[in-house]
């Protein structure tokens, strides 16, 4: 059976039973989200995405949008340089990135029934964010070890690992 993809910017386009029978049982559920949404959180856009194989939701993740300071480690007279670019080009050091996972805690997708088709449908939900968004990066933030394997088929879709900042 095909699968397909549903990308929200509010949890509440979701129904809560179908994201909570994906998501891992942990403190950032459905209601959580939704709190999440209603904080206006101004640096942030957050999106949900949901993979239905027929009408059963099997993959779940979420992810936000921002600008992201490629100088976030520069110090000194070095800081002193980006800054006065970032006021001529501000997008050249702050590009919009879209970031799976949490800007707080740790990156968490569910997946019910898993397979490689799943983590790319993910992707591809993904890139459509950054496409309409004009974002030209994807990173997926502060994944635990426990998702090597889930995470393994973006590497043959130039997805490379680094360690967080």
């Amino acid at each position: 059976m095909e699968l397909r993809i549903k990308i929200v910017s509010r949890i509440e386009d979701l129904l809560s039973q179908e994201w909570n029978s994906v998501f891992p049982k942990v403190l950032e559920n459905y209601n959580f989200f939704k709190t999440l949404d209603e904080s206006s959180f101004e640096q942030f856009k957050f999106f949900y995405i949901l993979v239905y194989q027929g009408d059963v939701p099997i993959g779940a993740a979420t992810c936000f949008l921002m600008d992201f300071p490629l100088d976030i480690s520069v110090a000194g007279p070095l800081k002193k340089l980006t800054d006065g670019i970032k006021k001529i080009l501000p997008g050249l050091i702050n590009p919009k990135v879209v970031v799976c996972g949490m800007p707080m805690g740790c990156g968490r997708i569910g997946i019910s029934r898993f397979s490689p088709e799943v983590i790319e449908i993910i992707q591809q939900g993904l890139e459509k964010i950054a496409n309409d968004h004009k974002a030209p990066m994807i990173l997926f933030k502060d994944f635990t070890e426990s998702y090597q394997n889930v995470l393994n088929p973006l590497s043959k879709n130039s997805f490379i690992r680094i360690e967080s900042l």
